[in-house]
């Protein structure tokens, strides 16, 4: 952690990180990297989880990463689409 300067952070944001480093491997293998990324912010005050967007433009100049945006509900979709498909025995 003495790598990042984490002195520019907001004090009324609660900031959801993961660290990375070869050693916390539980689930992804990032070969070898090591580094900070940004998950999310919350206004402590108002609870207000700020979007993608906001997080893009408020690490300028930081020096960790955001997390690309994943977009489950397109997957829930695609998920149910394939059950769908399977009922209909498309794969037999």
């Amino acid at each position: 952690m003495k790598a990042y300067d984490l002195s520019g952070l907001k004090q009324r944001y609660t900031h959801l990180f993961e660290i990375i480093y070869p050693e916390n491997r539980i689930v992804v293998n990032y070969d070898g990297a090591e580094k900070l990324v940004l998950l999310g912010l919350i206004d402590r005050e108002s609870g207000y989880d700020f979007g993608h967007q906001y997080m893009e433009s408020y690490i300028i100049g930081a020096c960790f990463g955001y997390c690309e945006p994943f977009e489950v509900v397109k997957r829930h979709d695609d998920i149910c689409g394939i059950q769908e498909l399977k009922s209909r025995n498309i794969f037999e």
